[in-house]
């Protein structure tokens, strides 16, 4: 079976979140059980600069956008076995500091961007030697391919979409719909219209032949008006045909062996690495080393409401004035909360650091230093920093929802399986209550390091979860 992935980032090439990490992951477990799979993106200024091996595929091509042609180009490159990634070239779209924004502020032409990007999926479709037999779509970047291929009489590739997270739904202007150069009648409430403007994440929700989010829990709360961001009509009308799958983790990327980015390796044999890493990290961002059996609790993601910042950042006055713990912040965002988080460094000099920047090395060495992981999130479609953290036997502290709701078991409920802790009925009071209940295990040490070895075995690879891809795959398939 061959199957295109098509995304509008793929780990290592781009990155913002975990999108990347999932399409790559997800397209190396297929690749491994034998489907032909190729991934198509955009190549971004990033990519072009980070990777100046990849090679033209093709000839130089052209698109209609509304009543203009544009040209783009393909690049093509292969990682790992049985992976072929292509890339769209495009200068005037991709050619950019950043892959959605500049300075925090979206890029006005991002309809236009991704329209021509979905376009190019479809033309590389029928330009590959073997047409695909699934086009796997994710997120609101690609959201129109699943209605583009139904128009195309050229393709027989039958279409999934990946709701990644629904509150991300490219929305914008009515007059963007021109550029899709499709049929008038599809700009309806029935179909892609949302209050008058063009919405491509319902496009893709409306016309795909399957969906699938990224896990259980996720799937059944965006049927709700809580967590449906509009659209919970729209995908109860879809929910015979919504599959939700828990997110695999990467254990080639996120692993305390062989790992360039670990100064000292570990496992749950031996934890001594662990230790190490801890001190280091400490060393590292100038923490006070005076107790060096003072817990490290960190929060690694973008400072946004989503993930619960706003919480965490009124908890944390108060934690650090009553207990004797240290900090660690890394990631960047919402301006406001960078400048709180500044607030705090500056009131609680040796107890905090917050980096404000994403940093992939230093992300890897904060959770091998780190004891615990803080995910406050107000929603989570799936998560993979609890994945993560786990590995490297840090225990993450959690609001029970979506993927994490999926994948951590609170240790109070369940002391032989459990593998984090759980913030009930999130708010302040419950989070810093769930910490301190972090704080009661740390303080002992043998039931907390048998927690630790515990953790590091448990198996969240995508070896599971691309079963049940197959399974979808092969349904589709079987109705074309």
């Amino acid at each position: 079976m061959h199957i295109l992935q098509a995304t509008s980032e793929f780990f290592p090439f781009s990155k913002t979140g975990g999108l990347a990490d999932m399409v790559a992951g997800l397209s190396g477990a297929l690749a491994k059980k034998g489907s032909l799979l190729s991934v198509v993106t955009p190549l971004y200024r990033c990519v072009r600069s980070n990777y100046p091996k990849i090679k033209p595929w093709g000839d130089k091509f052209q698109l209609i956008l509304g009543k203009k042609k544009t040209t783009g180009r393909f690049y093509t490159a292969k990682i790992g076995k049985g992976v072929n990634v292509y890339f769209v070239d495009c200068s005037k779209y991709y050619d950019r500091v950043g892959i959605y924004q500049e300075s925090g502020n979206d890029y006005f032409d991002n309809p236009e961007r991704y329209i021509f990007f979905s376009k190019s999926v479809l033309l590389l479709a029928k330009r590959l030697r073997r047409q695909p037999d699934i086009l796997h779509c994710h997120d609101w970047q690609t959201g129109l391919i699943p209605l583009m291929n139904m128009q195309d009489k050229g393709l027989k590739s039958q279409t999934c979409l990946t709701i990644h997270n629904l509150a991300y739904q490219g929305v914008f202007d009515a007059k963007f719909f021109e550029l899709t150069n499709l049929p008038q009648i599809f700009f309806k409430p029935v179909g892609i219209e949302f209050y008058g403007r063009i919405n491509f994440l319902k496009a893709g929700i409306v016309f795909a032949n399957k969906l699938t989010t990224v896990s259980p829990t996720y799937a059944k709360e965006i049927l709700t008006e809580k967590f449906g961001e509009g659209l919970n009509g729209v995908v109860k009308n879809r929910k015979a045909d919504l599959t939700g799958i828990l997110n695999g983790a990467d254990y080639l990327q996120w692993r305390t062996t062989k790992n360039k980015f670990l100064r000292s390796e570990f496992s749950a044999e031996n934890l001594t690495g662990k230790y190490i890493n801890k001190r280091l990290i400490r060393k590292e961002l100038k923490l006070s080393s005076k107790d060096k059996g003072v817990p490290i609790y960190s929060f690694i993601g973008r400072l946004a409401h989503q993930k619960g910042i706003h919480l965490l950042l009124e908890t944390l006055p108060h934690l650090l004035k009553k207990y004797n713990i240290h900090f660690i912040l890394l990631g960047a965002g919402d301006p406001y909360l960078e400048n709180q988080c500044g607030k705090i460094a500056s009131q609680f000099p040796n107890q905090t650091r917050f980096i404000t920047e994403y940093n992939e090395s230093l992300a890897h060495r904060i959770k091998a230093g780190s004891d615990f992981l803080l995910m406050p999130s107000m929603y989570e479609p799936c998560g993979l920093n609890q994945m993560y953290a786990l590995r490297y036997g840090t225990i993450p502290i959690v609001n029970s929802v979506g993927g994490l709701n999926d994948s951590i078991i609170d240790f109070k409920s369940n002391q032989f399986l459990g593998n984090g802790f759980k913030i009930v009925d999130i708010d302040k009071h419950s989070l810093l209550e769930t910490i301190i209940r972090s704080l009661k295990l740390y303080s002992d040490r043998n039931l907390f390091n048998k927690m630790r070895k515990r953790v590091m075995k448990i198996d969240f690879s995508w070896d599971k979860s691309v079963n049940r891809y197959e399974e979808i795959y092969s349904d589709l398939k079987a109705s074309q």
